[in-house]
C-alpha cells in the first residue's frame, strides 16, 4: 500500500462515529421528547448496578432521582444545544457522586454521567486562578509571551506533567512554541520540536473545531461498546462528536503509547472558525481524571486564548494594512496633476513608495523599455527571464510564493541568494509593466519530533527523536495582509492605466478626426488644383503652339520652364491623393500567401525589370500572411520600384525573402537591392512624405511619396518597416506583417 493510500485511508476513519465510549463514565442516548432509553453504554452495570439490556426502552425517569429529572426538565425547557449543559451531581443507586451533563446533537439527546473527581482546590479557588490567567494572558503583547503564560496555567490547573503550546504552520504541520513540564518530573524537552501533518489526520482536526476541549482519563483502559451501536430511531451509529467520554481511535491510542503517555488533555485554539493551534497536555504517571469545573476553566481558557490569539494577528494585520495604505495613498499623493502621459515613467518615479507597501528585501519595476531596482536584486537580464516566465504562465493577478523551486520556475536554485520568494504584479493584462518584491532564501534548520515520513502501513510512528532537517530554497512567507496589500497597489495601478487608456482614447480620437480633416483636405485640395493648373498648362502650350514662331527664345524657354513646373505640380497632386487614399480605404483582411503577392508584382513590373537589366531572385517557401491583397501588392510593387530606380549598376540585383518576425505570429518580408544605399543619417527621412534625397532630375525623378505610403499601408496592417542599408552596397527593407 503507498503511502498516499494509507494517509487517505487514516483520513476516512470516522472518529466520531467510534461507537464506544471511555469506561470512566456512563452515556446513554435518549429520544429528544418521550427521554426514552434508546442506547447504553456497557459499563453501565459495572459503574450503577443495572445492564444495559434492562434500561433499553425504559424512560429516563426510572433511572435517574427525581431531583435530577426536575434539573433535566427545566434544562430542556431553557434549550439544549451542542454544548453540554452540567445537570449537577447524582449517585445513580450507588453510594458515589456522579457529574451529569446533557447535550444535542443530530436529534438525539446525550446524557454522559463521570465519576465525580473530589480535588483539594475548591471551585471559588479555581475561578480566581481562571481570572488571573486570563488577565495575564490580555497583558501579552506577543504569541509566543502569550503561549508561555497559557502553558504555565494550564499545567497548574490542570496537573498534567507536560503542557504543550502548539501552532500549526501553513502546510498543517506543528511546532510546539512554548511548554511547561511538572516540578520534580523529569522528561526530556519537546520545545521547538515539529510534528508533521499526518500526525493529526484532517478528520480529527474538524472534531477539535467544533469540540474545544478533550481528554483521555487512561489511555490503556479498554473502551466501552454501546448498545446498541446503530441507533434504533436514527438507523445511523450514534455521533459522539460533542460527547466528552467519546473514545478514541486505536491509531491515537498506540500513538500515545508509543510516546510513553497514560492519559492526556487537548484545548483547541480556534482563531475565524480553523484550528490555528493547540494546548496539548500529557501525563506519563497513569490515568489522570479532572474534576467538571477543572475540565470547564481549561475550555473557557481555550475560549480566551483563541479570542486573544485573534486579536494579536489582527494586531499585526492591521500593522501590515496601515504600511501597505500608506504606501498607497503616497504613491496616488504622487500622481502628476492632469493627465499621465507616461504610465511607465510614473511607475519609475513612484518605485520606493511602492517598494514599501510590503516587506521585501529588495524591488524591481520592469517595463518593456527599462528596469528599476533597489535593494539586493537581480539584474536586468534575470530579471526579465523572470516576467516572461511569469506571462508564459498567464500570470493576470497577484501571484506569489515563498519558493520558486516548488513553483517549478527553472532558474529558481540560481537565483535563490536574492529571490527565493516572489510578489509579481502585472500592471497591465498584456504583461508588458511588472512590479516585483522579492525575498531572499532564508535556509532553516527544522527540528522534527522524529522523521515526518509516516510509515505506510498505517501504524503511529515509534520514533520521536529529534531529526533535522534543513529547508532550503524558501524565503519568509507571505502574509495574507501583505498579498492583500499587494492587490489594493493592483487595483490603483488599474485606475491609473484606466485613466492613462482614457487619455489615449481621447488623443487618438481627436487624432483620427485631424486625419480624416487632413485627408478630406488634401483630396478636395488635389481635385481642385488640377483644373487651374491644366489650365496654365494648356494655355503655356497653346501660345508656344500658336505664336512659337514670334516668340523670343528666352519667352518660349520660359514657356516650357511652365509647362515643365505644372506637369511636376500635377504628380505631386496625384502622389498627394495617392497617400490620402490610403489612410481612407478599407482593409479587406484575409489570409494572403506572399509568393503570390509577390508573383504578380513582378508580372505588373515586368517592363521595368526588363529595362533595367535586373536580376531578380525569389527565395523558397514565402509565408502567408494576414493582410488586404491590394495593399500588399503595393507595399512590395513600390519597394520593388525603388530597388530598380535607384541604382547606378548596369545589371542590378534584387532579392525577395523572409525571416521569423520578432514577436510571435509575425513573419518579415525582405526586399534587399544592391544599389547606391542610403546614408545612416539620413535614413528616417526616406518615409517622409515629398521628401527626397536627390536633385529632382536624378534618378528617374519621382515625388517622394512612394515609401511614405508603404510606411503608412504597413502600419494599417498593425505592423512595422525599417530598413539597414551601407552606401554604395545597398539597402534592405524589412517589413513585419502579421501572421495570425
Amino acid at each position: 500500500m503507498s503511502i498516499d493510500t494509507a494517509l487517505t485511508q487514516c483520513e476516512r476513519e470516522p472518529i466520531h462515529l467510534p461507537g464506544t465510549v471511555q469506561p470512566h463514565g456512563l452515556l446513554m442516548a435518549l429520544h429528544p421528547t418521550s427521554l426514552r432509553i434508546e442506547q447504553v453504554s456497557m459499563n453501565a452495570e459495572a459503574l450503577c448496578g443495572r445492564s444495559a439490556e434492562s434500561l433499553i426502552g425504559q424512560p429516563f425517569s426510572a433511572f435517574l432521582s427525581a431531583p435530577s429529572m426536575e434539573r433535566v426538565r427545566r434544562r430542556l425547557l431553557e434549550g439544549v444545544t451542542g454544548s453540554a449543559r452540567h445537570l449537577g451531581t447524582d449517585m445513580l443507586g450507588t453510594g458515589s457522586n456522579f457529574d451529569m451533563t446533557l447535550h444535542l446533537f443530530d436529534d438525539v439527546l446525550i446524557f454522559e454521567a463521570e465519576l465525580e473527581h473530589a480535588e483539594a482546590c475548591l471551585s471559588v479557588e479555581r475561578s480566581e486562578h481562571l481570572r488571573e490567567s486570563l488577565d495575564r494572558a490580555e497583558r501579552t503583547t506577543t504569541i509566543e509571551a502569550l503561549a508561555m503564560s497559557v502553558v504555565d496555567d494550564v499545567q497548574r490547573i490542570s496537573g498534567y506533567e507536560r503542557v504543550m503550546f502548539y501552532r500549526f504552520a501553513k502546510d498543517a504541520s506543528g511546532e510546539v512554541i512554548a511548554e511547561a513540564i511538572a516540578p520534580g518530573v523529569a522528561l526530556e524537552p519537546f520545545l521547538g520540536l515539529r510534528y508533521p501533518a499526518s500526525d493529526i489526520p484532517r478528520q480529527a482536526r474538524a472534531v477539535m473545531t467544533q469540540k474545544r476541549s478533550r481528554s483521555i482519563v487512561d489511555a490503556k483502559a479498554t473502551a466501552a461498546v454501546l448498545l446498541p451501536v446503530i441507533n434504533p430511531r436514527t438507523h445511523r451509529a450514534l455521533d459522539l462528536t460533542h460527547a466528552g467520554l467519546r473514545s478514541s481511535s486505536p491509531v491515537h491510542l498506540q500513538y500515545l503509547a508509543n510516546m510513553g503517555v497514560t492519559a492526556s488533555l487537548t484545548i483547541s485554539i480556534v482563531v475565524d472558525g480553523k484550528l490555528w493551534g493547540l494546548v496539548a497536555c500529557h501525563h506519563y504517571s497513569g490515568p489522570r481524571l479532572l474534576s467538571y469545573d477543572a475540565g470547564l476553566s481549561c475550555e473557557h481558557l481555550s475560549r480566551a486564548v483563541s479570542l486573544q490569539v485573534g486579536r494579536q494577528l489582527e494586531l499585526h494585520a492591521a500593522q501590515l494594512r496601515d504600511r501597505g495604505q500608506t504606501a498607497r495613498e503616497a504613491f496616488i499623493a504622487s500622481l502628476p496633476p492632469g493627465e499621465v502621459k507616461n504610465a511607465a515613467e510614473v511607475l519609475m518615479k513612484s518605485a520606493p513608495l511602492l517598494q514599501s507597501a510590503i516587506d521585501a528585501d529588495a524591488f524591481a519595476v520592469v517595463t518593456r523599455d527599462s528596469v528599476h531596482t533597489s535593494g539586493q536584486a537581480l539584474d536586468e537580464a534575470q530579471l526579465r527571464a523572470l516576467t516572461a516566465w511569469l506571462n508564459e504562465r498567464g500570470a493576470l493577478d497577484v501571484w506569489a510564493t515563498d519558493s520558486l523551486r516548488e513553483a517549478h520556475y527553472p532558474d529558481a536554485e540560481a537565483i535563490a541568494a536574492s529571490c527565493s520568494g516572489l510578489v509579481a504584479v502585472p500592471v497591465t493584462r498584456a504583461g508588458g509593466e511588472w512590479l516585483l518584491w522579492l525575498r531572499a532564501e532564508e535556509a532553516t534548520h527544522v527540528r522534527w519530533a522524529g522523521r515526518p515520513e509516516k510509515d505506510a502501513a498505517l501504524t503511529p510512528r515509534r520514533s520521536f527523536a529529534a531529526w533535522l532537517e534543513t529547508v532550503r530554497f524558501h524565503s519568509a512567507p507571505w502574509e495574507p495582509t501583505e498579498l492583500q496589500a499587494a492587490r489594493r497597489v493592483r487595483v490603483t495601478l488599474a485606475e491609473l492605466v484606466y485613466r492613462h487608456s482614457e487619455q489615449m482614447e481621447r488623443t487618438n480620437h481627436r487624432l483620427r478626426q485631424l486625419n480624416e480633416e487632413l485627408d478630406a483636405f488634401a483630396h478636395i485640395a488635389s481635385h481642385d488644383l488640377k483644373t487651374p493648373i491644366r489650365s496654365i498648362r494648356n494655355l503655356a502650350t497653346w501660345i508656344i503652339d500658336d505664336a512659337g514662331e514670334v516668340l523670343p527664345t528666352t519667352a518660349k524657354t520660359n514657356l516650357q520652364q511652365v509647362i515643365g513646373i505644372t506637369h511636376r505640380m500635377h504628380e505631386l497632386i496625384e502622389s498627394l491623393m495617392r497617400f490620402s487614399r490610403t489612410g481612407r480605404r478599407e482593409l479587406r483582411m484575409e489570409y494572403v500567401p506572399l509568393e503570390q503577392v509577390v508573383r504578380d508584382v513582378l508580372v505588373e513590373q515586368n517592363a521595368s525589370v526588363t529595362a533595367a537589366n535586373a536580376r531578380v531572385v525569389v527565395c523558397d517557401g514565402l509565408p502567408s500572411v494576414k493582410g488586404d491583397p491590394t495593399m500588399l501588392r503595393e507595399i512590395v510593387g513600390n519597394l520593388v520600384a525603388n530597388a530598380l530606380k535607384y541604382t547606378d549598376r548596369t545589371t542590378p540585383s534584387v532579392e525577395l525573402g523572409w525571416r521569423d518576425g520578432p514577436q510571435p505570429g509575425t513573419a518579415q518580408l525582405l526586399v534587399k537591392d544592391d544599389g547606391i544605399g542610403i546614408p545612416r543619417e539620413r535614413q528616417a527621412e526616406v518615409f517622409q512624405i515629398f521628401r527626397r534625397l536627390h536633385p529632382q532630375d536624378a534618378y528617374q525623378g519621382g515625388s517622394g511619396v512612394g515609401l511614405s505610403i508603404v510606411q503608412n499601408l504597413v502600419t494599417r496592417h498593425g505592423g512595422a518597416i525599417d530598413l539597414e542599408s551601407t552606401p554604395g552596397e545597398g539597402t534592405t527593407f524589412f517589413v513585419t506583417l502579421p501572421t495570425a
